[in-house]
């Protein structure tokens, strides 16, 4: 996994590529925590993603809750629809913010 990010004002956009597994999985946890530090917004653009694994979707809700309790937001920008399967499956579809487009 790669991942690049950019802030623009108070919004932190994490851009994800490649492949997102379980192995990945405390090092995407990491980079949720200290993005919500830096902005009030969120955005995880999946739009380089060719695949993810269940336990990102476990950090999404986990950084989700955190972003709740300090007031900030969490947006899912090109989801594809691997992802998006997992996230209904989940119905959590309803929970995050989706975007269709990218962020950068």
């Amino acid at each position: 996994m790669t991942v690049t990010t950019q802030q623009t004002g108070s919004t932190v956009a994490l851009v994800l590529e490649g492949t997102i597994d379980t192995a990945e999985s405390p090092r995407m946890r990491r980079l949720l925590a200290e993005s919500l530090r830096f902005g009030n917004r969120l955005v995880v653009d999946f739009s380089r993603v060719v695949r993810v694994d269940t336990a990102i979707i476990a950090n999404l809700v986990e950084a989700l809750a955190v972003a709740r309790r300090c007031g900030a937001e969490i947006a899912l920008a090109a989801v594809p629809p691997t992802v998006m399967t997992l996230l209904e499956l989940c119905r959590l579809d309803g929970v995050f913010a989706i975007d269709d487009g990218r962020t950068a």
